[in-house]
């Protein structure tokens, strides 16, 4: 039997579900209506019918458990907190609304911090404990790990680089990251990018640190990321 992680990205419009064994092999993928209008207990139905019929015709498989990510979500409380693209409420348990339909065990972040994961697990931060991720999309979103674990902070929701004035030169006197990666369609432009971007970085960085931190492309780019970052948390987690 194969081990694998079921690892589900929960977007304003859709959900993407994607099956992912340890070596980051999508086996399968999918996506249903996130039902952003409706209620959270009938999209968790939903989901749950999907993945029924998904897994009936995988019985081959083990699994390992469920890693989600969405926007605004607390990874210490299993909540989604004001995400303002998904309108089930304010305040919404979402773990424990989940563990009435399913068995696996679950584990919630928010979409960022699962494609910081995803990049330390499948991508090009394979072996490194400090690094910073920073998506680059209709906004901006952060991931920070330290020591090899994501930076949750007191509260679960640490690390939101989105809601400041961001310079990358900044970041690094934060943490001392070994790398940062930059995800998200912008960086498909690539050394037009890259190269004004590190530019500017190493000539507004602190001197200890020049030339000392690399910046990168994410290792995810050509990959279902979402679905990567979410099944991430699953190997994070449970091994």
């Amino acid at each position: 039997m194969k081990e694998i992680a079921i690892g589900i990205d929960i977007g304003g419009t859709n959900t993407k579900i994607g099956l992912v064994d340890r070596e980051g092999n999508i086996l399968y993928q999918d996506s249903i209506s996130t039902m952003a209008d409706g209620n959270v207990n009938d999209f968790i139905k939903f989901l749950k019918e999907k993945l029924t019929v998904i897994l009936s015709s995988h019985s081959d498989i083990t699994i390992k458990g469920v890693g989600i990510g969405a926007p605004n979500a607390n990874y210490y409380k299993g909540t989604i907190e004001y995400a303002p693209n998904i309108r089930w409420g304010e305040y919404i348990r979402f773990k424990e609304a989940f563990s009435q339909q399913f068995d696996y065990p679950m584990v919630l972040t928010n979409d960022a911090n699962a494609a910081a994961l995803g990049e330390m697990v499948y991508g090009n931060a394979r072996g490194m404990s400090d690094f910073v991720l920073i998506t680059l999309g209709t906004g901006l979103g952060s991931g920070i790990v330290v020591n090899g674990n994501v930076v949750y902070g007191h509260d679960g929701f640490a690390g939101e680089l989105g809601h400041v004035n961001v310079k990358l030169a900044d970041t690094v006197l934060h943490t001392s990251p070994e790398a940062i990666f930059l995800f998200g369609g912008l960086v498909k432009a690539g050394d037009y990018l890259l190269t004004p971007t590190k530019k500017y970085m190493e000539e507004s960085i602190f001197k200890m640190f020049k030339n000392k931190v690399k910046l990168l492309a994410s290792g995810l780019m050509d990959r279902n990321a979402a679905v990567l970052g979410a099944s991430a948390l699953v190997w994070k987690e449970f091994e």
